[in-house]
């Protein structure tokens, strides 16, 4: 054997050890991009499934809160009804007690019942004093003079 050159058959050794170990590093290569794949396509569907779970759950949760919000304006509707019937019922009892109160007082203005009744009827029944807009710049007007 020649120190200087390789035979042919150390060649074609060398070159096939090569070629071997390009081929061996080409599919550890391909192996390693294809388990990374394989691991984003299992990371991928686990993302799904939670992205439907969290829409499931947004749509399940806005319908109950839709369902609860129909719920407080029905309510809500009854008892603004209910309160009116009150208020016009209040304004009723009021004006019967005061009118009562006038009518006893011309008969017997004296009367120590008509007085604890009156003290009564103006604590149980406050008379709202409330002047439109008008009367009350006239008000002012009057008070500036």
């Amino acid at each position: 054997m020649d120190q200087a050159g390789l035979s042919a058959g150390e060649v074609g050794g060398v070159f096939a050890g090569v070629v071997a170990a390009l081929a061996a590093l080409g599919k550890g290569l391909a192996w390693l991009l294809n388990w990374q794949g394989a691991r984003s396509d299992r990371k991928a569907d686990r993302l799904r499934v939670w992205e439907e779970s969290l829409d499931r759950r947004d749509k399940e949760y806005r319908q109950q809160l839709e369902h609860d919000l129909e719920e407080l304006r029905a309510a809500h509707l009854a008892n603004a009804t209910e309160i009116s019937a009150l208020r016009n019922r209040f304004r009723a009892l009021r004006g019967a007690a005061l009118e009562l109160v006038i009518e006893v007082r011309a008969i017997s203005p004296d009367s120590p019942a008509l007085k604890r009744a009156d003290a009564m009827l103006r604590t149980a029944f406050p008379v709202e004093v409330v002047l439109p807009a008008d009367l009350t710049e006239l008000v002012n007007q009057l008070g500036e003079i």
